[in-house]
């Protein structure tokens, strides 16, 4: 199963996160991603974690924050398999460590850009079905 209930890692990974950029670590990580893109932990194959960028510093002291699922696997925080509804500032060094990100999972971080996850998101959706036993998926 993979980071997201009803998903395995290999499925959600080939549907919605391929061309995700690497962020090699914590130096990069402000001035690679915008408010709306999703950061993905290990790497587009097998995705154990997803986060949402929903807050992000201009000025001052450099801040990323991100919602997610589960985040208690990756940073240690919220409720194990549930949506943690505080934002959490992934730019701090707890979160960075020689192996990639995470308290958790050690594993690279990588970025997928608000306008490919969404238009990815469109053409899962649109390929859906619910049918006698449920929802089907119909693409690739």
């Amino acid at each position: 199963m993979g980071g997201h209930p009803g998903l395995g890692n290999a499925w959600y990974g080939a549907r919605f996160c391929g061309g995700a950029i690497a962020i090699p670590n914590r130096a990069a990580l402000h001035a690679a991603v915008d408010v709306g893109d999703v950061l993905i932990v290990r790497n587009n194959n097998v995705v154990t974690h997803s986060m949402i960028v929903v807050r992000k510093s201009v000025v001052g002291p450099h801040t990323v924050h991100i919602r997610g699922f589960n985040n208690f696997q990756t940073l240690g925080t919220g409720i194990g398999n549930q949506y943690d509804d505080h934002d959490r500032d992934i730019d701090r060094g707890q979160y960075w460590h020689p192996a990639g990100f995470g308290t958790g999972h050690n594993g690279a971080v990588s970025v997928v850009r608000y306008a490919l996850y969404s238009s990815r998101a469109a053409y899962v959706r649109n390929n859906c079905f619910l049918g006698p036993g449920g929802w089907t998926y119909n693409g690739l």
